[in-house]
């Protein structure tokens, strides 16, 4: 069963269990260990029974496309428990919730940060890799240039863009 949630609205007990699957699927990840974060707007969780078979969080913010300002849904932490990997969760939540990015939230674009190792599975769901650069803020440095895979997803079409600065943290 797939939950849509404010993450505002979720209880701390979840949160925790969320932290907690975050912190084992990157314990080894340095990028993911060194930067800061932002907070989510909602949490999508696909529950079998009372487990909680995977996540994603969403934030949502306009960015700057080449210095035009888009709305965007920003997803991260897609992440399966051990116990449910290879089982197709990850997918289908990512291919039911298409809907709620484009239809209930209005952003023209999905857009998500991965390692290599990540870049097919996205593209069989319809993602793009983005060629250009991405900024992203980080206290106490400013702005710095992203230094690992940027995915997109268009609502209708992708344009050819050389820069998304995210206009603050990474999500």
């Amino acid at each position: 069963m797939i939950e849509i949630k404010k993450y505002s609205d979720i209880n701390d007990e979840v949160k925790m269990e969320l932290e907690q699957m975050a912190k084992v699927a990157f314990a080894g990840v340095q990028i993911v260990k060194n930067t800061t974060w932002s907070t989510p707007h909602w949490v999508i969780m696909n529950r079998q029974d009372s487990d909680i078979a995977m996540y994603y969080n969403v934030v949502e913010r306009k960015v700057n496309f080449d210095n035009t300002q888009i709305f965007v849904a920003g997803i991260n932490n897609v992440i399966t428990h051990p116990d449910y990997q290879g089982k197709g969760f990850a997918s289908r939540t990512l291919k039911h919730t298409r809907d709620f990015i484009f239809n209930t939230l209005k952003a023209e674009f999905g857009l998500l940060l991965c390692g290599d190792e990540l870049v097919d599975f996205y593209k069989k769901l319809g993602w793009h890799k983005f060629p250009g650069n991405l900024i992203v803020e980080q206290p106490e440095i400013g702005p710095i240039q992203w230094s690992s895979n940027v995915m997109l997803m268009p609502k209708s079409r992708i344009s050819h863009y050389q820069e998304i600065n995210l206009n603050g943290l990474p999500w």
